[in-house]
């Protein structure tokens, strides 16, 4: 091994040799990597758990892979799928079954993390496996689509959350407001701002507001976005008034920008 040679070994060359035990079914190479693994400090590495994880199962000692599948903090959807998959492979539906209902209750939590670091195609994988996502999920995927330039799978989603039943409360129509936003659709944006009361019987909230003025002065309907701001149950803040004064970049006249500055200034 390399740490005969005095050179140190990181991640990534661990990572290499537990693969290449792996492919060999070589358990007791494997088990000596993972004591120099603990005893060079490498053993907190996700990275470096997976592949333990993964020779340990592949190689046939499946409750230890499991021990250090239970010991890794960062586990994500291939270490899930891959642990259970080995339970099914060894003919242990049972453990298999529990296993997975254990990734049904953490799969909330998964999608959420992957939409918001923008991996939407892992938020989705997980999303697919929940037989029937809660109303987290379906938020979370929403905002992460609308988050990370796909309004219009955001929208696609949501009326699918629509059919499915679930009700959407005041955060997921952040979301979709913001993707109508994204997307330039300004009559969808007023259709959907207008039912989250009549027909969710939710209250409007100022993040609501926000998006929808925001549409409105990209669209250059800097009228109607003022009338909203007036029409609105609650005082806006300087937050909204720059919203409007960030659409007004191709009006013609100062006129509006002097008076949007006014109450950003206040």
């Amino acid at each position: 091994m390399q740490r005969y040679e005095g050179i140190k070994c990181n991640k990534f060359t661990v990572s290499s040799a537990l693969s290449a035990s792996t492919a060999i079914q070589a358990l007791g190479i494997g088990k000596e990597i993972h004591c120099h693994v603990t005893r060079i400090g490498l053993d907190s590495d996700a990275a470096v758990w997976s592949s333990l994880c993964d020779m340990y199962a592949k190689c046939g000692n499946i409750d230890e892979a499991r021990y250090i599948f239970d010991k890794t903090v960062d586990r994500d959807v291939v270490s899930w799928t891959a642990m259970i998959y080995r339970y099914f492979e060894d003919g242990r539906r049972e453990e298999g079954f529990a296993l997975f209902s254990d990734f049904l209750k953490s799969a909330s939590s998964l999608v959420h993390m992957y939409s918001k670091c923008g991996d939407i195609d892992n938020a989705k994988k997980v999303f697919d496996l929940m037989p029937h996502p809660d109303l987290v999920s379906w938020t979370s995927l929403i905002n992460g689509y609308s988050q990370h330039g796909q309004p219009n799978e955001a929208l696609q989603l949501f009326e699918l959350l629509l059919k499915s039943g679930t009700k959407p409360d005041r955060i997921t129509f952040v979301g979709v407001l913001s993707a109508c936003t994204h997307a330039g659709l300004v009559d969808k944006g007023l259709e959907y701002f207008h039912s989250i009361e009549c027909k969710h019987g939710l209250k409007h909230s100022t993040d609501h507001y926000a998006c929808l003025i925001d549409l409105l002065s990209r669209s250059r309907r800097f009228k109607e976005a003022e009338d909203m701001i007036d029409q609105m149950p609650m005082k806006p803040d300087k937050f909204l008034w720059a919203s409007l004064l960030g659409g007004c970049k191709f009006m013609e006249t100062l006129h509006w920008l002097n008076e949007l500055q006014k109450h950003c200034l206040n």
